[in-house]
């Protein structure tokens, strides 16, 4: 199937895929990657950062399937890519913490953000497009 950034479904059209669209596949993807690096954080740390990282990156690709599942209007829709949004900004923050406290190196903490930034300027572009279709 081909990535899109916005779907051909109508809303509401039952059958529609979220998994097709880009933002879900990146999301996906960063989550995981998110999640498994996590994995290697020192156990001294007790979890609560561990816990809270893999819960704001899967917290970014739920609301964009939740989203596009509930997509009763454009607008509701809109508002779960813009939790999204939130999502991928407190992983980053949740990312350059863990790189201070010496989990992750600087260059891992870089290439996440490189991503994660290019998915933020996607998921703000698809907001715009629900928000303006309204």
């Amino acid at each position: 199937m081909a990535a899109t950034d916005m779907t051909n479904a109508k809303m509401g059209e039952e059958g529609a895929d979220f998994r097709r669209l880009k933002v879900y596949q990146e999301a996906f993807e960063l989550a995981l990657a998110v999640y498994n690096r996590a994995r290697g954080f020192p156990v001294k740390e007790g979890g609560e950062l561990t816990a809270q990282l893999r819960r704001s990156a899967l917290s970014a690709v739920t609301n964009v399937a939740e989203g596009y599942g509930r997509r009763v209007s454009q607008k509701d829709f809109a508002h779960f890519i813009n939790i999204a949004i939130g999502s991928v900004n407190e992983t980053m923050v949740l990312l350059e913490f863990a790189q201070c406290l010496g989990y992750i190196r600087e260059s891992e903490r870089i290439d996440f953000d490189k991503r994660y930034t290019l998915l933020v300027k996607r998921l703000k572009s698809l907001y715009k497009r629900l928000r303006s279709n309204r």
